[in-house]
């Protein structure tokens, strides 16, 4: 436009708040940053929803809560064992060890993991380096609960897999047990 050979340039205005624009933008400054920011957050929002839907992040939550829940159901293990001094005895081989010294020793591996018959104290040298002293292991479970709780071991060690929400009730079960000792 001119008028008296001056050229009057249009002002542009925010269509939120009638503010005065930048002229390649539609909006204000502080409402092209909040915009921006609110379709920042929208897009990690989706993104946190696509991954907790793949198998690889269930996968490692059951694995964090799998660990969670060991550490509790070990630490109740070998601290219930324990006598008033804090010790405790190999399963295999009867020495007497602090309970914070010993591991919680499996006969049967992963499906049985928390199932208290399955799970004894051991020192770490019967556990780790005599790879749980098995045969010395098994002779004392026979006899600790016979044949029928043998089959029985067996029957659960084949058939249970723990699922997130159990190992989740189990970490916090233990928990608790191990806050009333």
């Amino acid at each position: 436009m001119q008028n008296g050979g001056l050229s009057i340039k249009k002002i542009k205005l925010c269509k939120k708040c009638n503010k005065e624009r930048y002229a390649n933008l539609s909006f204000c400054f502080q409402h092209y940053r909040q915009m921006a920011k609110e379709k920042r957050l929208l897009s990690l929002k989706r993104k946190l929803e696509r991954k907790e839907r793949s198998k690889k992040f269930q996968h490692n939550e059951w694995k964090k809560w799998h660990k969670k829940a060991w550490g509790v159901f070990s630490e109740h293990i070998r601290r219930r064992g324990a006598n008033f001094q804090g010790l405790v005895e190999c399963y295999t081989c009867y020495r007497m060890y602090r309970w914070q010294e010993t591991n919680a020793s499996h006969f049967h591996h992963g499906k049985a993991d928390f199932y208290e018959r399955n799970i004894k104290v051991c020192c770490v040298g019967c556990n780790l380096y005599k790879s749980g002293n098995l045969a010395s292991y098994a002779t004392r479970l026979v006899q600790e609960i016979g044949q029928e709780g043998m089959v029985e071991l067996e029957r659960v060690a084949n058939t249970k897999l723990y699922t997130l929400e159990e190992l989740k009730e189990i970490h916090e079960k233990y928990t608790n047990l191990l806050n009333n000792l």
